[in-house]
């Protein structure tokens, strides 16, 4: 289920590329990005973080954190944990984790017996998950590396 997840912000970043447009088969030339993502005062570990472009010009790029709270952003065309394209970005933060929904569904081995179903929830203030509500922005430069640390509280 954890990486339900990372998935689910791979195809947030996929529908982002979409939208923004795509160019030809090069590998984007990208600046590294990295920082350390806490939660009251804690490292948090596991969480994803997006970065939406403001910027035209600039890419979506997503990040998972480490147990230290610490990532490395990358995007869908450029090398893996390399970072994005410099610009300006909104930053979202989410972390969820899967909770039993207080319904049984059909499940088990052979789909004969009935099991609890697990719904995503989300572990973090609400705020931090929308772009027009988090707080964070980012501008990466054209530099070796980026570098955002990002403090979340309750």
């Amino acid at each position: 289920m954890k990486y339900c997840h990372f998935f689910a912000s791979v195809l947030t970043v996929c529908a982002l590329v979409l939208l923004t447009g795509c160019g030809g088969s090069n590998v984007l030339k990208t600046n590294r990005v990295e920082g350390t993502v806490t939660y009251n005062g804690a490292p948090l570990a596991n969480a994803s973080i997006t970065f939406y472009p403001e910027d035209e010009g600039a890419t979506p790029a997503i990040g998972k954190t480490d147990e230290n709270g610490k990532y490395l952003l990358q995007t869908l065309q450029g090398a893996v944990d390399a970072g994005t394209t410099p610009g300006k970005y909104l930053v979202t933060i989410s972390k969820k984790e899967s909770v039993p929904s207080g319904r049984k569904v059909r499940g088990g081995d052979n789909y004969d017996e009935m099991v609890e179903e697990m719904i995503s929830k989300e572990t973090l203030p609400v705020k931090y998950t929308a772009k027009q509500s988090s707080g964070f922005e980012a501008t990466v430069e054209a530099k070796k590396v980026n570098t955002f640390n990002f403090d979340l509280t309750d």
